[in-house]
């Protein structure tokens, strides 16, 4: 019955595509929700970016990559598409087209085609191509390069990565810590700071935990809407032992639509990401 009455709605086969996979894993129908209405996701990128989430959730990747394959057909001049891409090529194990499409984001900021988002997008492919290199490929990372990228993550012991489907979704992120102490950061154009900075097309954000404070931390959401009056849909991977042998991570996938209400996230436990709520 619903069916009928949404049916021109991606995000309602988004939400039930979720629900069921959240409650009845394994079952085919699972896939018919998608696959039988797949000329929805066709067109509208923030869309098929927050399918390409719950496929991910999902341990999809291939299915996945497709809609970023997609995604990045349509956009091709955004970094966010670069980044997209090449996480994606990683999970599928496609080292070779990941490695040419971080070659290729490195020469267009060289030659000013794209210009670095350095509080949101930038750090974030930094992080993942130093991974990258160290995880995925036989290049020998220089000795001051690793202890560079040591440096960069000493007393941190969980890495947080936000990404959400639509990169004109204004919201306030809180994080208080175990000693309740707390900071804010916004996607909002008219609130920035040393956090977190807006930049266009970019959608992606990471954040390093404190590992010396031990205990429970908050994350909080105040989410204030987007332009098109849809869903936005909120994925954050949490990964603990970040760069080392013993690096887990838990995808979790928000529907925000809620405006104005500051709303709880998860609490996150800095010993690990196996209690995330």
């Amino acid at each position: 019955e619903n069916e009928k009455l949404y049916s021109s709605s991606a995000s309602f086969f988004i939400d039930a595509y979720l629900y069921f996979t959240s409650n009845w894993k394994g079952e085919s129908f699972n896939n018919e929700i998608i696959s039988k209405h797949q000329l929805l996701f066709e067109t509208n990128v923030n869309e098929m970016k927050a399918l390409a989430y719950a496929f991910q959730r999902e341990n999809k990747f291939e299915k996945a990559n497709e809609l970023y394959k997609n995604v990045f057909v349509q956009r091709p001049n955004y970094a966010q598409s670069y980044r997209d891409m090449a996480n994606s090529y990683v999970e599928i194990n496609e080292v070779q087209k990941a490695a040419n499409l971080y070659s290729r984001y490195t020469k267009l900021l060289n030659e000013s085609f794209l210009v670095a988002d350095t509080v949101g997008l930038h750090p974030v492919i930094t992080t993942e191509f130093n991974h990258f290199l160290q995880h995925k490929t036989d290049y020998a990372i220089s000795s001051e390069d690793l202890k560079e990228v040591t440096a960069m993550r000493e007393g941190a012991d969980t890495r947080l990565l936000f990404e959400w489907s639509d990169d004109e979704a204004e919201f306030d992120l809180q994080f208080v810590n175990p000693e309740q102490r707390y900071f804010v950061s916004s996607t909002s154009r008219n609130y920035q700071n040393e956090y977190f900075g807006k930049s266009e097309h970019s959608s992606s954000k990471e954040f390093f935990l404190e590992s010396e404070i031990k205990g429970q931390w908050t994350v909080n959401i105040n989410y204030h809407g987007n332009e098109s009056g849809l869903p936005t849909y909120l994925k954050v991977t949490s990964f603990s032992g970040y760069g080392t042998d013993n690096e887990e991570s838990v995808i979790r996938l928000y529907r925000l639509s809620l405006k104005n209400v500051n709303q709880n996230l998860f609490y996150l436990p800095t010993l690990g990401v196996d209690k995330l709520n």
